[in-house]
This record gives C-alpha cells, sequence and structure tokens, in this order.
C-alpha cells in the first residue's frame, strides 16, 4: 500500500517520498557506529543487535529466512515537521494563501477517496528546508501511505474506514434507532485477499466517503474543487493504474487484478459524481478563429450535457463586469474591446456555466458556475 499510493501521489502532482519494496536478510544489516535510539522511557540508548532481533522478531518472516520491507530514500532539506490543513507557515514567506483555500488540498477529497487514505492528518505531512542554486525554500509532501488500498498498516483495515470515527449526527442516529439503521459502509463485502485488506468499489461513493478525521481542507472543498480532482484521477488510464499496482509487488495474482479492478471501478463512480456537479469541459483554446474546449464526459464515456451554447460579451476588466452582448457561436466575435467573455451553459444543466475570459485571442481566465 505504501509503495503503491506513494506512485499514484507522485503522478498526482504531490511531493511524496521515494519508495521500494525490498527484501534482505538480517546478516545483511549493518549497525553504524554510534547508533543510537529513544527508548519508551526517553532515555537515548545505543542501539544494538540485540535491539535489531527484536524488532525483526515482530515481522513475518519468508521461507528463505529472508524478510520483505519498504526501503524510503531520506527526503531532500532539513525537517521542519509537518503542515496543517489551514492557516499558513509564518516562517514560509512563500506560504501566503491559507491552506484551507489551496486547490490542491481541498481536491484531495477526491484523491483520498479513491485510494482509501483515511489517515489523512496533518501528522502524515511533513515540510523540509531545501536549498538550490543558491535559493532556500520550503518543500511540502505527503507521507505515510500505510493507511490506503485496504490497509490498516499492520493488518487490515478497519470495515467502518471512509467514515468518521465518531460523529453526532451518526451516533443520534443509531441511538434513536437502537442500532436498526444499517451505516452504508457496513453493506461492503469484501474478499478474502490478506495482502489487499478491506477494499472494494461496489458500494464506495466519493460523496459519502469521508476520512478517520474531520479535515478542513477537504471540508472546504466546492464543486469546482471536486470537478478538479476527478479530472486528474480520470485521467489516470487502465494500462496506468495496472502498471502502479504492479510496483508493489503482491504475491497473489487474483489480488493484484482485484486491486486494479477496484481502482478503476472507483475512478470512474469519481468521474460520475463529479463531473454532474458542473459542465465537464476544459482545455479551452482558440483554435481556427474559434473557441475549442474538450468535453471530458463524452471523452471518459460518461453522461455528457452536450450540446452547448456559447454566448459571447465585451468584458470590462476595470470594472469586472461583462458589457455590451456580442452574438452567439463557437467563433470569435470581433470587437475592439481589451477582453471578451464567452459563457456557455447547457440546457440540461440549468444553472451550470462556464465563462471563459480571453485577451486578443488567447484564453486568460475559466470561472466554473454551478
Amino acid at each position: 500500500a505504501e509503495v503503491i499510493s506513494a506512485r499514484f501521489f507522485h503522478a498526482l502532482g504531490f511531493h511524496v517520498a521515494d519508495e521500494y519494496i525490498v527484501e534482505f536478510h538480517p546478516r545483511d544489516l549493518v549497525i553504524q557506529d554510534r547508533l543510537t535510539f529513544i527508548n519508551q522511557h526517553g532515555i537515548e540508548r545505543p542501539f544494538t543487535r540485540r535491539n535489531l532481533t527484536e524488532l525483526l522478531v515482530k515481522a513475518p518472516q519468508l521461507k528463505d529466512g529472508r524478510y520483505r520491507a519498504v526501503a524510503s530514500l531520506a527526503l531532500e532539506g532539513t525537517p521542519l515537521g509537518p503542515f496543517r490543513y489551514f492557516g499558513t507557515r509564518a516562517d514560509d514567506p512563500n506560504d501566503t494563501v491559507p491552506h484551507e483555500h489551496r486547490r490542491e488540498l481541498r481536491a484531495c477529497h477526491v484523491f483520498f477517496a479513491w485510494l482509501g487514505h483515511d489517515d489523512s492528518r496533518a501528522i502524515n505531512t511533513l515540510d523540509t528546508l531545501v536549498s538550490r542554486d543558491g535559493k532556500t525554500f520550503v518543500r511540502h509532501h505527503l507521507l505515510d501511505f500505510g493507511s490506503t488500498l485496504g490497509s490498516g498498516s499492520d493488518k487490515p483495515n478497519s470495515p467502518r474506514s471512509g467514515a468518521y470515527h465518531f460523529s453526532w449526527k451518526d451516533s443520534a442516529i443509531q441511538m434513536a434507532s437502537l442500532g436498526l439503521v444499517i451505516p452504508y459502509w457496513a453493506k461492503a463485502h469484501y474478499p478474502r485477499f490478506p495482502s489487499i485488506g478491506l477494499f472494494e468499489s461496489k458500494i464506495f461513493d466519493p460523496e459519502k466517503w469521508l476520512p478517520e478525521y474531520p479535515n478542513p481542507a477537504l471540508l472546504n472543498r466546492l464543486p469546482d474543487d471536486e470537478f478538479w480532482g476527478a479530472k486528474q484521477v480520470m485521467h489516470f488510464t487502465d494500462d496506468e493504474i495496472r502498471a502502479i499496482v504492479r510496483t508493489g509487488q503482491l504475491s497473489d495474482p487474483e489480488a493484484e487484478q482485484y486491486l486494479v479492478r477496484c481502482l478503476i471501478e472507483r475512478r470512474d463512480r469519481i468521474g460520475r459524481a463529479y463531473f454532474r456537479k458542473v459542465l465537464p469541459i476544459d482545455r479551452f483554446e482558440v483554435r481556427g478563429g474559434e473557441l475549442a474546449f474538450e468535453d471530458l464526459a463524452a471523452s471518459h464515456r460518461l453522461p455528457s450535457p452536450a450540446p452547448y451554447q456559447i454566448s459571447w460579451r465585451e468584458y470590462d476588466n476595470d470594472r469586472q463586469s461583462p458589457a455590451a452582448a456580442l452574438g452567439s457561436g463557437p467563433r470569435l466575435p470581433d470587437s475592439p474591446a481589451a477582453y471578451i467573455m464567452a459563457e456557455i451553459t447547457s440546457p440540461l444543466r440549468p444553472g451550470q456555466s462556464v465563462r471563459v475570459w480571453l485577451r486578443g485571442r488567447r484564453v486568460v481566465g475559466v470561472e466554473y458556475a454551478w
């Protein structure tokens, strides 16, 4: 789970640790000179061969005497501690946007739901101070994906993964119904794949899924954040998902196939859930004198609200308001205005629209409404 999910988050654009699965024999390990550790009483002690044996005895051993483990490349820079999913770092002059308003964090709800990353707390992040080419900056990392893909790190995850540990509303429902109301997560059925744990795609609903604890950035998400996140997830092809899962080196081919199938089905459920909240169009550009864009729903064979209607207006950038009407259709109108605006709507989705701003013949802004 650690290796597979780290690669998914890396592909999504996040900084993560470089993780690999390794197998080793105890005799291959060399204890560094003057290596120490802090024991349970807070006392620093030398780390000895006996301490190593006490660690290994808790782990399963392969038939040939080797152990299977995750090797994690040390992160670049000086550790500064975790980042929070709200506010900013007071010691980072580049950190100017409150984290609960950052799209890449608010859209994490989509990514976390897809991979079942329910332990998505600040403690599972790390900032490091990096120096490169004479410049020093803070780099933000997501870490610790042991509780993803049905894993609970060293055991299967809880069947209630995807729900808060505690919720007043859910508790009240259970008390009032004497436990007769079955929560959605309790209706899931899991095949017996010990190498995966409890992961499924049949009752998965990205709108109902929740991490173990409330997360300010995730709670602050808007439909266009969800659409942005869903776009990234839907870009993963079946073959790419299969290739990333293969890096987990699951010993059971059936378990690997099951995990791939779950991720593909969960991906498609995410597309269906969030492509209906806003008009699912993207990649705007001027092509041949016309405003062109891609219908992502149609591209991924999901229900599309096409056909789309385009109306044009001049735009007063100083007053931040639309001005004179310029007609309709995909072709760019003739106008002396510095800025023009296209509003795209669909009769199948009343209330949903996309505004696209152009300066000259170049797209300079896009805004979704719902």
